[in-house]
């Protein structure tokens, strides 16, 4: 009988000792797990998704820089300084380096125009405001070129 009750409580030690590392499994699991945050999620097109909200800096000077730019009296200089300060925080964004575009485009330099946008598009291929303003990039060159050949003789 003391065999029985020995290999019972052998038994009962290895189950114990099995319980114990699947609890341990259980909580490391649980504790490496991070839910989504709330400021991350968000909808597109009637679908939640997740993603990393803006660094807070590069946010707030992408404001200044867009208010900057569509005020009544538009103010090209500080917006570029303000767009580069964006840039400055986050080099990661198609969304900035659009309007990085838009801006250069609103000041006339078509080149950095569409350096800003390009990149705007390694980041996110087919990213649609990207997508945009370069077309609209190609329609003002081809409008420049035709302009500038009308001002040539022979042209």
């Amino acid at each position: 009988m003391s065999q029985t009750v020995a290999h019972s409580r052998a038994l009962g030690a290895r189950s114990a000792l099995w319980c114990l590392g699947l609890a341990g499994f259980v909580l490391a699991l649980g504790c490496s797990y991070r839910p989504a945050a709330s400021t991350g999620l968000h909808y597109i097109d009637d679908t939640l998704v997740y993603s990393q909200p803006p660094d807070h800096r590069a946010y707030a000077a992408y404001l200044e820089a867009r208010l900057l730019m569509e005020s009544q009296t538009p103010d090209f200089e500080r917006a570029w300084e303000a767009m580069e300060r964006a840039l400055y925080y986050d080099r990661r964004d198609p969304h900035l380096w659009t309007a990085r575009g838009e801006l250069a485009m609103m000041r006339g330099e078509l080149d950095v125009a569409f350096t800003s946008t390009r990149r705007a598009l390694e980041l996110r291929p087919g990213y649609p405001p990207a997508r945009a303003l370069i077309v609209e990039l190609r329609t003002r060159s081809q409008g420049t070129k035709a302009t500038a050949r009308a001002g040539t003789p022979g042209g």
